[in-house]
């Protein structure tokens, strides 16, 4: 007689009675990992607002007035990588610090600032995050005029000319919070703390090769039961759920409660 393997096929009926076994414990992790990291979430948060300004990157030859060459294109296009960089550096964020009277260190302000370039233009959005929406206008408006100070300054080869400008006056106020308890991602992180649950069930589930039922028997050594022996302990169980018992020798009912027989 040869055994099969218990664990090469799976069947929807078992993954059905592995859920069956688990739902209640997968319900529970998800409403208590819920409930837990919103509450936490809710504790700790602290309004940010972000403010943006941009910078236009204009060429080695443009005026003043914008105007440009294709080669001037191509420089200020090249040159991003480098502004974005040079944006970043100390000398800039120190300034910015001096001016507005800030308590920060270059490298903390530099943890607020972001910086985005979309592929093949010459414009920079920079990005501030600060606690206040006024404070996050005041430091991104100081960075863009200090950074474009600057890099315009020591420049020197480029005689009376910017290579770079501000796109617009001063950038807009923020008005709503930049972050915000997002309860689409906490109710993400419950439920995969759930599937967690149903793979640890569904893993013991495969470890399991125990042959514990009539089906068992048929499905994994391949032969077919010609009956059932119950097990007395599983019996008198039964019968003490129902108020007596029945015992193998004489047949008789022995009742457990009042003394009758």
């Amino acid at each position: 007689m040869e055994e099969k393997s218990r664990g090469v096929e799976i069947r929807f009926g078992d993954l059905w009675q592995i859920l069956k076994r688990c739902w209640w414990l997968m319900l529970a992790v998800l409403l208590v990992v819920f409930l837990s990291v919103f509450i936490f979430e809710k504790a700790t948060y602290e309004e940010e607002y972000t403010a943006t300004g941009t910078v236009w990157a204009l060429g080695s030859n443009a005026s003043s007035a914008g105007s440009t060459s294709t080669s001037d294109v191509s420089i200020a296009t090249a040159l991003i990588n480098d502004y974005k960089v040079l944006l970043l550096t100390d000398e800039i964020l120190q300034k910015v610090i001096d001016a507005e009277g800030l308590l920060l260190k270059p490298a903390q302000l530099r943890s607020m600032i972001s910086i985005e370039n979309e592929d093949d233009t010459r414009v920079m959005k920079i990005s501030v995050t600060a606690s206040t929406p006024s404070g996050a206008k005041a430091i991104v408006d100081r960075l863009v005029d200090v950074f474009v100070e600057e890099i315009n300054k020591k420049n020197d080869n480029v005689d009376g000319k910017e290579l770079v400008k501000e796109w617009g006056d001063e950038a807009p106020l923020p008005e709503r919070p930049s972050n915000s308890v997002s309860v689409l991602k906490i109710g993400l992180i419950a439920f995969v703390c759930a599937i967690a649950v149903y793979a640890v069930y569904f893993v013991l589930y495969l470890m399991d090769d125990k042959i514990s039922t009539a089906e068992d028997v048929e499905r994994y050594l391949g032969v077919s039961t010609l009956g059932l022996i119950p097990n007395r302990q599983d019996v008198m169980r039964r019968r003490r759920s129902k108020g007596g018992y029945y015992g193998y020798g004489g047949g008789t009912q022995a009742s457990n409660r009042g003394g009758k027989v």
